[in-house]
């Protein structure tokens, strides 16, 4: 299978033209290619795993990508280095959207997406193909073989915005863009990855996170025309329909109630794995109340533990920040953890975990309740809690904590350490409605948005 992954994504390089070969014999006044301007960059391919919702193997994934870190970023503008994607706190408005309004959900995963976008005709970059690569590529692309240098590799330039290079994210965003709008949609002034279509009286609204894209609608025949425009504008659509599927690592489910719940049950059940904890699992919460305490007396974590210990921290950090809201105050400390480790921390970080042994089928509900307002109008309820912590950390800091609910479920959880020392606990209040302001007005905004229309 993993020779499958790996022969399927050369020849879907070769098929979308994503290089040319280049001939030093041909480059004027060029004997060598160091002399070549810009310098090459060199390239390296991934095999990974891909994992569904449900923690379930679902195949083996190639990628070929530039190592863009060796690109000479003086050559372009800031803004062409980095690319948006639809927040969580989008997607979970949208899902709020699809229980209130009882619509269909339809996720679409766009194949080698920034391969349908072209480098500008000014925009050189040079690349090698290692000589593994090269070996594969034998097999499908014999011209290949006129090319080849003495240490195996070849010399290429880029066609097409090829993963890892530092202008590709930005490319691709502007291609999808473009397709997008000139279908009909009108972006969102709050979000630049979500869109909305207004045709008679029906609503489309279509986020993307790079090339996943996530389509909410009433009316199905609106959500089946749009993908049939997208399939003529690219090679390789995967669409996703029905009452579960699998979108950014989470498991979204439309229930027969009409309710939309997300969790991350595999996802949760495979980093427990990791440690393989076989203690009491009987924990009700997260953290106890010494969790900012720090022990200087604690034994440092030799570096393999240590290794471990940020890997899954890092990976619960990730969990947090989708769908366990409940654990965020703990891996928000642990992740400023993770160079200094210590036995005490390894303690903090296995009760995290025996708490989601315990309730790891804890989800998400986005309730199909129907909210009115003093017209009997359909409306979406918005509130928000902010609350503080005054020096509750070693250092004097405080912590703040936002949660923002949408018909009564959480879309929106924050906690962080404050930049600033207050000097008392009205102050640290003032620094976390703040912050809770500038949330609370973001999404009170997009959702009277969508609502307006």
């Amino acid at each position: 299978e993993v020779e499958d992954a790996i022969s399927k994504e050369f020849k879907q390089l070769i098929d979308k033209e994503v290089w040319e070969y280049v001939n030093m014999s041909e480059q004027e006044g060029i004997n060598h290619y160091s002399q070549l301007s810009p310098r090459p960059i060199s390239s390296l391919l991934n095999v990974d795993k891909k994992f569904d919702g449900n923690g379930l193997f679902t195949k083996w994934k190639a990628r070929f990508c530039a190592c863009g870190n060796h690109q000479d970023r003086e050559l372009y503008n800031e803004e062409d280095l980095s690319s948006p994607t639809m927040t969580l706190e989008s997607i979970f408005i949208l899902l709020a959207f699809a229980a209130q309004w009882n619509t269909h959900i339809v996720t679409a995963d766009i194949t080698g997406a920034y391969l349908e976008s072209s480098l500008d005709v000014n925009d050189v970059v040079y690349m090698f193909l290692s000589k593994d690569a090269v070996d594969e590529l034998k097999k499908i692309d014999p011209k290949i073989t006129r090319h080849i240098l003495i240490d195996g590799r070849v010399l290429v330039r880029l066609l097409k915005a090829l993963y890892g290079t530092i202008q590709a994210a930005k490319l691709w965003y502007k291609k999808l863009k473009e397709v997008i709008t000139e279908y009909g949609f009108k972006q969102h002034p709050h979000d630049q990855c979500v869109f909305i279509l207004v045709m008679n009286g029906a609503l489309l609204i279509v986020g993307f996170h790079v090339d996943d894209l996530l389509m909410i609608c009433k009316d199905k025949k609106m959500i089946d025309d749009f993908v049939t425009y997208l399939l003529a504008c690219f090679s390789n659509i995967t669409v996703h329909d029905g009452v579960q599927q699998t979108y950014l690592g989470m498991l979204i489910t439309k229930e027969m109630n009409g309710n939309v719940s997300v969790t991350m049950e595999g996802y949760i059940e495979k980093v427990i794995k990791i440690y393989g904890l076989s203690q009491d699992m009987s924990v009700k919460d997260p953290q106890q109340d010494n969790i900012f305490k720090i022990n200087d007396n604690s034994l440092v974590l030799n570096e393999p533990r240590r290794k471990l210990f940020h890997r899954v921290v890092y990976m619960l950090v990730y969990l947090g920040k989708r769908v366990r809201f409940d654990i965020q105050m703990a891996m928000s400390f642990l992740a400023g953890r993770v160079t200094v480790a210590t036995e005490e921390d390894e303690t903090k970080l296995f009760r995290v975990l025996r708490f989601l042994h315990n309730s790891m089928s804890e989800k998400i509900i986005f309730r199909a309740d129907h909210h009115q307002d003093d017209k009997g109008m359909n409306t979406m309820d918005v509130r928000i809690w902010a609350d503080s912590s005054w020096g509750c950390h070693e250092d004097g800091t405080s912590r703040s904590a936002v949660i923002i609910c949408v018909n009564g479920t959480c879309v929106a959880s924050h906690t962080h350490k404050q930049k600033m020392i207050t000097l008392h606990a009205t102050e640290a209040e003032l620094v976390c409605l703040t912050d809770a302001a500038r949330l609370g007005t973001w999404t009170r905004m997009f959702v009277e948005h969508i609502i307006q229309l």
